[in-house]
């Protein structure tokens, strides 16, 4: 529901920004009164087909419910809605409170994603008195250390001597970061804020003892304040301030928290069982989220409150899985690891374990909206029921209606229903809204495709990306996963299908996968493609048989691979006793060497291994095995089948995953088709095929910067003491005891999701897009994405990528998705107009720190002595066989990196429209805009636009910044435009157009406001145009005039929100004597008269009701004697809906009432009678 009447607190800002044109739209002139009063109802539009806006840049379309507005002071505008997240359903996500894929929009918060250690961990006393702990970054000492580390490396001496104590301080903070018995923090947590428009990221730091916030990214400019314990660093509070002054504050009593148990299990080198019992559970508590309580004007009074309810969610979060093979041959690794060493569990401890899986389990005491209040008294409530499917043990909460309440009301003037169905894989699915007033409904039907099909939370069923894959089936009937192809008819399952409105009619939306044929600017290699191979089955259920008392057994077979490719090799039907398939394994031998370069356990079920194009031997074998007949038959034997991809050719040229693009949107009455929009998304810029050589039509123009699917391969190396079978154990032996080996393992992440550079919240960005709709023409757009600007070096791409790539590398995605070029043709091909766009890239910000990784752990000291503090290690170096590598500098690896804020700005645009005659001859218009921005606000300082005759139309604004104003700077109204000239050149003569400059003063506390207009017209200086007078303490306008006129006088009722009297023609002295001087003791103040409008909750004519008793009085106050040459207007309201009776200066009064929907019905005379009627027919 919408709220018709216009918000009027906008009177103030809409003056001062533009002065050229009233709040109700009409094309005053800057020398005119601000119209502060509300437009006549008009009647409701009934939902019509609007065009769905589409993210063209990803594929994705916008697709909302709107259910409830109300306009706020200053133009800010409140909102509740439901967006739908059309990328796809990832099987490892849940639901909210509405849904799966549906978002509520209605207030705002400040989320935190904790990155390692939450900042203000501090889990010891005493920072350095060698008790075990976690130690935030706030307490850590991290942001010295990045600022010495930076002076160091630039060869720049901070206070400390950096030969001295300051590098001696680094040193024990990287010793605390990998070694150390306290866990030090070594990255800042990352805070994103969203709220009524405002989207933004931050980090944190602690600064010399102070907590300063260190914006990343926002596309306004606003300010964030932090209340905090000077102490502990706990967070209260956050205050962000918008480029107009207004203030947003969250926290204090809406805060969330998060309690996680961090969980591990896996196997050592040494084939240990790796597990935390109950006991050693690591627990976690933390602050994760401040949810919005209450907008401030930039005068400081609150324009609504926002209270909640508390709701506790137990989950899980997904696995993430590590595997590490020793790249040595296996008689080394099993003198070192095997069970024959005494040692082997210690020096397993050293390095990787063999595979090692990691999750947390998570009770989140969340808050979830129960009610928003306005300044008028209005309010809108959120009830809930508790228990969500998709949670675990039966917590979390789903919406089950949104109420809409007038001031002093209980019964809720209008309702929203939310009808929910559960799937048979136990995910809720939003199925309807149901939007209820009185005894009438109006409903919006949902629909999805094969919901029932889409698997539960955590299920295999999933492709590279996370989102739903069937499994496909073999021609041994197994289950399979195979390279990243979606396999069946049922991709789009769980995805919207369709809308039905309460009109009748219908959207369709017709979702397909992503493609591209780039990562970042790297063009994918055909041959890297799956769909250019097929599955070829080499080796077929055959059993391997090994016995070392029977050379004759059949233990190896003989395999040709026609080109390099995967080879998967699925092991079944083991048998034999424990200690032989222990000490078996498959070897897989090149024909053309006796070198063995893969071996697979007997253990591992399926193996995927990789193979250049040539003749092996497979082999079932052992190393030292003797069978023993006390432990059961000597026989080993496993069946095994053994399947590569076979290259086809370069067919398909781009990829498929990461999610569902936009294909086609029908809308619908009924069976019959109203239109069709259509998106394809192929390559056709010629710059960008040029570049690689390539023509054709099959390319994708989409980019993924990222790595694929979520499992990274990388090379670790350690130095490390290594203990034989005869050392002394762990207890007996001197520190740092054993032979230093250099070892090598192959790193295998399956991580929870794809690590990749985001691009507008998509996996995938297109450089080129092309629309149409139905048979009126198309439209064709070119992009920027990551072809143009790649996040990550080429090597990243790479199977096996160096483990620095895992360093965070600098957003580039503002250079991203900016439109360059769009080109609009008609039916018959021709061009109708053509716009062309060029961008400057503005760094904002950049903030420097440093990332550490462990591609080498090359002190074999480090590694025995970890879980020692700094000291300590030092200490251990008195001992011979500890290697001597004192300097933690030395051998921790450690990276810059950069948080960098940058935001796009409109260089040029150039727009050309083109015309035919009756011959089909062209003709064309040009116009050329440049622009100039202003980097403390963002805002346009200069506009520049040149017609075809060559007219330039040249627009200066100047802002607080600009002309100084501090009061304006303090109070964070950096957008108002305090001075604006336009000017027009043509040739060498230049003529001013107009000019305006807003001059302020103090009115009371806070209350820094417009006190006069100053204008101007060609040659002649600033005079005064319009003059402010007065303000309530609201800050709304009570008296104006123009510079040599009367007076205007306002009465502002409704708890200050609302005009109910405007008085043409006296002073505010005048009315405020004749208010004081009514007869009546109800109303002869104008505090009486505000309150009886505060009370009006009732619709009636004439003096009946608390309305009636409102007119009353303004009716008494325009018969007032000293306002007898006046011109008195008045208005009364339903505040929820809009104005309910204007009494114009004659006395005559209009009514206008509304139906259960709030719209308008009737509008009647002052006798009564009916002047209009409206009724609202919906189809069927």
């Amino acid at each position: 529901m919408r709220n018709n009447l216009f918000s009027i607190a906008m009177l103030l800002l809409s003056i001062v920004g533009s002065g050229q044109q009233s709040l109700d739209g009409s094309n005053n002139s800057v020398t005119d009164l601000p119209n502060v009063v509300p437009p006549s109802p008009t009647v409701a539009n009934l939902m019509k087909f609007e065009e769905v806006p589409v993210e063209m840049y990803t594929g994705q379309p916008s697709i909302s419910i709107p259910l409830f507005s109300k306009g706020l002071d200053g133009g800010l505008g409140f909102s509740a809605s439901l967006s739908y997240n059309t990328s796809g359903v990832r099987i490892d996500e849940r639901s909210g409170w509405t849904g799966t894929g549906w978002s509520l929009f209605a207030g705002g918060v400040i989320s935190r994603t904790v990155m390692g250690i939450h900042d203000e961990a501090r889990e010891v006393n005493v920072v350095g008195d060698g008790a075990p702990g976690d130690v935030g970054s706030f307490h850590s000492g991290y942001y010295d250390q990045v600022k010495f580390l930076y002076d160091f490396q630039s060869g720049v001496n901070d206070s400390r001597n950096v030969l001295g104590p300051g590098l001696l301080e680094y040193q024990e903070f990287l010793w605390n970061t990998t070694y150390g018995i306290q866990n030090f923090d070594y990255q800042s947590d990352l805070f994103q804020f969203n709220f009524m428009g405002y989207s933004g990221r931050f980090i944190i730091v602690n600064d010399n003892n102070t907590l300063v916030p260190k914006l990343l990214s926002s596309s306004q400019r606003v300010k964030i304040e932090l209340d905090y314990d000077r102490s502990s660093y706990e967070i209260n509070s956050f205050t962000v301030k918008t480029p107009n002054g207004y203030q947003f504050v969250f926290g204090n009593e809406a805060i969330e928290t998060t309690i996680t148990h961090g969980r591990k299990a896996g196997q050592s080198q040494s084939g240990s069982f790796i597990s935390d019992d109950v006991s050693s559970f690591k627990e976690s508590r933390y602050t994760s989220s401040w949810h919005l309580t209450a907008i401030k004007s930039p005068n400081n009074f609150t324009v609504c409150n926002f209270n909640y309810q508390d709701i506790v969610v137990n989950f899980s979060s997904p696995k993430s899985v590590q595997r590490a093979k020793a790249q040595v041959d296996q008689v080394t690794f099993s003198s070192n690891f095997g069970s024959s060493n005494a040692n082997a569990d210690y020096n397993a401890s050293l390095v990787p374990p063999a595979i090692i899986s990691t999750w947390n389990i998570l009770q989140v005491n969340t808050k979830k909206l129960k009610d928003v209040v306005f300044r008028d008294g209005s309010k809108v409530a959120f009830k809930i029921k508790g228990g969500h499917p998709e949670q675990d043990n039966s917590t979390g909460c789903i919406l089950e209606k949104i109420e809409v309440f007038e001031a002093t009301s209980t019964i809720p003037n209008k309702e929203f229903i939310f009808n929910y169905k559960t799937s048979t894989k136990n995910r809720l699915f939003l199925t309807g809204v149901t939007e209820k007033a009185g005894t009438e409904r109006q409903n919006y039907n949902l629909s999805y495709h094969s919901e029932d099909i889409l698997p539960g939370y955590g299920s295999p069923e999933k492709d590279a990306w996370g989102y739903y894959k069937a499994p496909k089936l073999t021609s041994n009937t197994d289950l399979t996963l195979i390279g990243d192809v979606l396999v069946n008819g049922n991709i789009n399952a769980g995805l919207l299908k369709e809308i039905t409105y309460p009109t009748g009619g219908t959207k369709e939306f017709t979702f397909e996968p992503h493609e591209f044929s780039f990562l970042g600017d790297v063009l994918i290699d055909p041959k890297d493609i799956d769909e250019n191979y097929e599955s070829i089955t080499a080796i077929n259920n055959i059993t391997l048989r090994g016995n070392p008392l029977n050379s004759g057994s059949n233990n190896s077979l003989f395999l040709q691979i026609p080109n390099d490719a995967d080879v998967s090799i699925i092991l079944g039907n083991t048998s034999g006793s424990s200690e032989g398939i222990n000490n078996h394994y498959i070897e897989i031998i090149p024909a053309n060497t006796s070198d063995i370069t893969n071996l697979v356990s007997l253990d591992e079920t399926t193996e995927k291994i990789f193979l250049k194009k040539g003749s092996y031997q497979v082999r079932l074998n052992s190393s030292s095995y003797f069978p023993n007949p006390n432990l059961g038959p000597a026989e080993v034997s496993t069946r095994i089948t053994l399947r590569y991809s076979r290259y086809k050719g370069p067919n398909v040229k781009h990829k498929t995953g990461g999610g569902f693009r936009i294909k086609e949107i029908r809308f619908m009455e009924g069976n019959e088709q109203q239109t069709k929009v259509s998106y394809n998304y192929p390559l056709f810029d010629n710059t960008t095929m040029s570049r690689y050589g390539i023509s054709g039509t099959s390319y994708s123009s989409g980019s993924f910067d990222g790595a694929l699917g979520t499992r990274r391969k990388s090379v670790k190396r350690l130095k490390v003491n290594l203990r034989n079978k005869f050392a002394l154990g762990q207890l007996g032996a001197p520190p740092c005891s054993g032979n230093a080996k250099d070892l090598s393992f192959l790193i295998e992440r399956f991580g929870r999701s794809v690590e990749a550079n985001m691009s507008k919240g998509n996996y995938v960005g297109y450089k080129n897009v092309e629309t149409y709709q139905d048979n009126n023409g198309k439209s064709t757009m070119l992009y920027t994405n990551a072809i143009d600007f790649p996040a990550y070096d080429a090597d990243f791409y790479e199977d096996i990528s160096p483990i620095y790539n895992n360093t965070p590398d600098k957003d580039l995605d503002f250079k991203r998705g900016n439109l360059l070029e769009n080109i609009a043709y008609d039916s018959t091909g021709r061009k109708v107009s053509k716009t062309t766009n060029q961008y400057d890239y503005e760094i904002i910000s950049s903030e420097r720190y440093f990332f550490k990784y462990s591609e080498n752990e090359s002190c074999s000291s480090a590694i025995s002595l970890k879980g020692r503090t700094f000291s300590s290690f030092k200490t251990y170096f008195a001992f011979t066989s500890c290697e001597g590598c004192t300097n933690p500098a030395n051998f921790i690896d450690v990276r810059p990196a950069y948080y960098e804020y940058g935001l796009p700005f409109m260089k040029e645009s150039i727009s050309k429209q083109y015309f035919y005659d009756a011959l089909g001859n062209e003709t064309s218009t040009t116009s050329n805009t440049t622009y100039d921005y202003s980097l403390n606000n963002y805002q346009p300082l200069v506009t520049k636009t040149t017609n075809s005759k060559g007219e330039e139309i040249i627009t200066k604004t100047k802002y607080a910044h600009e002309v100084n104003d501090n009061n304006l700077k303090y109070l964070h109204r950096i957008s108002e435009p305090v001075e604006v000239e336009v000017i027009r050149k043509k040739g060498t003569t230049v003529t001013k157009l107009s000019h305006q400059k807003t001059k302020y003063k103090f009115f009371g506390p806070d209350l820094y406001l417009p006190e006069m207009i100053q204008t101007s017209k060609g040659t002649q200086a600033l005079e005064d145009r319009v003059v402010y007078h007065s303000y309530d303490t609201k800050g709304n306008p009570t008296e104006v005039s123009k510079a040599d006129g009367t007076s205007v006088v306002y009465i502002w009722g409704y708890n200050e929100t609302k005009p109910i009297a405007k008085i043409e023609g006296a002073t505010k002295t005048e009315v405020t004597s004749a208010i004081n001087g009514l007869p009546s003791t109800y109303y002869n103040s104008l505090l009486k008269i505000q309150n009886l409008s505060n009370v009006d909750n009732d619709r009636t004519q004439g003096t009946l009701g608390k309305e009636g008793a409102l007119r009353n009085a303004l009716q008494k106050l325009r018969e007032s004697s000293i306002l007898a040459t006046a011109q008195v207007t008045t208005f009364t309201y339903d505040p929820l809906i809009g104005v309910t009776s204007i009494t114009d200066p004659r006395g005559e009064t209009v009514y206008y009432e509304y139906d259960v929907f709030n719209r308008l019905k009737v509008i009647k005379n002052s006798d009564g009678h009916i002047v209009t009627e409206h009724q609202y027919n919906y189809k069927n």
